[in-house]
């Protein structure tokens, strides 16, 4: 029977893979990548499989869009929004630099579109978008973020976008590995997550 392992590598991009294996298939962080923390937990029950610097602080950059995903899959399923309400650009959520769609203001889109955009593309448009759909204004999202965070046990992590994209010296999302497992593990619980990060 196979056992659903959550492997997390966060080297500042970071990514996040669920992946099947079979329970006596050893596993081994010599990727042939450069990484500063990484962790490997079973899915279902948390349990550490192995890690490396799981606690090292770092910038997870698009990875923070995890986040941003989790709330609006949680609105969902509050029946706050739908995958097909309908969202109108504003001009606030176009023109974020980075990866984006090119958005522009006045166009609609549904949820599920905007959310394929964020997660296939890494659109950071799409990802403020999502956003202001969900709250009233950009701020009041991250503290959103960061109240989910700690009600998920992530302790040393910190919000400040709702798509990982900040610049020069001023603040930065920052978070562990171990963190961003626990919120990996909690997305894995929904299907929505799953055949998202499933498209190709």
């Amino acid at each position: 029977m196979a056992v659903r392992w959550l492997c997390l590598f966060a080297f500042y991009l970071g990514c996040f893979i669920p992946c099947q294996a079979q329970p006596n298939q050893p596993i081994s962080l010599e990727t042939g990548v450069s990484i500063d923390g990484a962790i490997c937990i079973e899915a279902e029950t948390g349990n550490v499989l192995l890690e490396k610097q799981a606690d090292l602080l770092g910038h997870p950059a698009s990875v923070t869009k995890l986040m941003t995903l989790l709330l609006v899959l949680e609105d969902i399923q509050s029946g706050k929004t739908s995958l097909h309400t309908p969202i109108t650009v504003t001009a606030e959520a176009t023109h974020q630099g980075g990866s984006q769609v090119w958005l522009a203001p006045g166009e609609s889109f549904t949820v599920e579109a905007l959310l394929y955009a964020m997660m296939l593309h890494s659109a950071n448009d799409a990802s403020v978008a999502l956003a202001l759909h969900c709250e009233s204004s950009v701020q009041r999202f991250v503290q959103r973020m960061n109240q989910r965070a700690q009600q998920l046990g992530m302790s040393r992590t910190q919000f400040v976008t709702p798509n990982g994209l900040t610049y020069g010296a001023g603040p930065h999302d920052t978070t562990t590995a171990r963190d961003l497992a626990k919120l990996a593990q909690t997305l894995c619980q929904f299907p929505e997550a799953l055949n998202l990060s499933a498209k190709k």
